[in-house]
């Protein structure tokens, strides 16, 4: 049994198999509250954390994640007109208990532990007198999942989408959030700069070629034999990308000082443009690998692509910075100025002429129907959503944040990729 207010219990080896303590409460539905404070999310503004709340969403113990109050309030913004309401006093009195587990949840302690990155030891703040407040919420939610009608019913979607909320970061993250520079943090985050893992960088490469080879038709033959392509990769951040990408051309035989391939990597930010042209990258002469200190969205492909055959592959991580949100937003509202994602894409297909489009983006687009934004309307224009292999970001560099993304590769039929003779 846990054990209440500071002590620290130890879930390592034979009492990882041990089960929570099974008192349940009067309403025995899922879903519920399993946790609180055990993660974290960052508020930008203030540079202050917030405790994350674990939720279990049915009894399977896989359906499990981290949601911020955030999530809480956007879900009872979307569904004020109801009858439903969110105790926002019993949320706060809650978050400031933090960090807890509610003892009214049969999950096993193995399934907790991965949850908290597998911490071995946790402190306990819970008390019995919270456990009126936690009834509140779990009600709250309860209702929200039970009912058909909408707009609960799509607001309860998003709620309960696959995955931990954005910008939610680990435990050992939160300490070293405290030592980044203010003034480089605020940077940071008006930039948008969350860092994909390496593992997710080489897997958008491998998905980048196979997209290349299909579209070429070219059989069996090496993606790098084909003239005149030029990679663009429009936020390049520390250039994790690029690595990838100049890693898998020399796997396959091929350096890119070979004058038909190009590598292009622009950044809003001086400093991550010096890193990677500090950085020795695979495989790579002077003259074809080139970085810049752009607006992406201000380039122009002639100023930097001298072939009106060559082929012009976009692969990146767009800046995960929300000018607008997608889920729940009515079609007529996806505009392309209202989120930097939409407009990298827009900006690539359109001003950039690109035969493929590889991006690295915030969960919320997966239900997002491209062929309804303005634009790109016009465009017989198809996409594909992939699952990344990772979850893990990296704020500035270095601080790990769970960030739920998805690969989407996109590519127009008005613009077939062609086989080059």
């Amino acid at each position: 049994m846990i054990r209440q207010a500071t002590k620290v219990d130890d879930y390592s080896g034979k009492n990882a198999e041990r089960t929570f303590h099974q008192q349940r409460h009067d309403i025995n539905t899922y879903p519920c509250i399993v946790a609180c404070g055990y993660r974290h999310v960052l508020i930008r503004k203030t540079r202050r954390t917030f405790p994350a709340w674990l939720i279990a969403f049915d009894d399977s113990q896989r359906n499990i994640a981290w949601r911020t109050k955030h999530d809480f309030l956007i879900l009872q913004r979307s569904i004020k007109s109801t009858s439903i309401q969110l105790s926002k006093t019993s949320l706060s009195k809650l978050a400031d208990a933090a960090p807890w587990v509610a003892p009214s949840m049969e999950v096993t302690a193995a399934v907790f532990v991965d949850a908290v990155d597998g911490e071995a030891a946790i402190i306990n703040n819970w008390e019995r007198k919270m456990q009126k407040n936690l009834l509140q919420i779990n009600q709250f939610m309860q209702k929200c999942c039970a009912s058909k009608v909408e707009p609960v019913s799509s607001a309860w979607k998003i709620f309960a989408r696959p995955g931990n909320s954005e910008h939610v970061m680990d435990p050992r993250s939160c300490s070293i959030i405290n030592t980044c520079n203010e003034q480089d943090e605020q940077q940071s985050h008006e930039l948008g700069q969350y860092f994909c893992s390496s593992e997710n960088a080489s897997f958008l490469i491998d998905k980048c070629f196979e997209q290349i080879r299909s579209r070429f038709g070219a059989g069996d033959d090496s993606v790098s034999n084909k003239p005149d392509i030029v990679f663009v990769e429009p936020s390049v951040g520390r250039g994790d990308i690029v690595a990838a990408l100049c890693s898998r051309l020399q796997q396959d035989g091929h350096s890119i000082s070979n004058q038909t391939i190009q590598i292009l990597g622009f950044d809003l930010d001086a400093s991550a443009v010096d890193h990677c042209r500090q950085q020795e990258f695979a495989g790579t002469t002077n003259g074809k690998l080139a970085f810049a200190t752009a607006d992406f969205l201000q380039t122009h492909r002639r100023d930097h692509v001298s072939s009106d055959n060559a082929i012009v592959v976009f692969v990146g991580n767009p800046p995960f910075v929300a000018h607008g949100e997608i889920n729940g937003m009515p079609q007529s509202q996806q505009q392309p100025e209202r989120n930097i994602c939409l407009r990298f894409i827009q900006h690539a297909l359109l001003e950039w002429n690109a035969q493929l489009v590889a991006f690295i983006m915030p969960q919320r687009f997966r239900c997002c129907d491209y062929s309804a934004v303005s634009l790109m309307s016009s465009m017989t224009l198809q996409w594909e959503t992939l699952e990344l292999p990772s979850k893990r970001f990296f704020f500035q560099g270095n601080v790990a944040v769970q960030q739920p993304a998805i690969l989407q590769c996109f590519w127009s039929e008005n613009k077939a990729l062609k086989r080059h003779a």
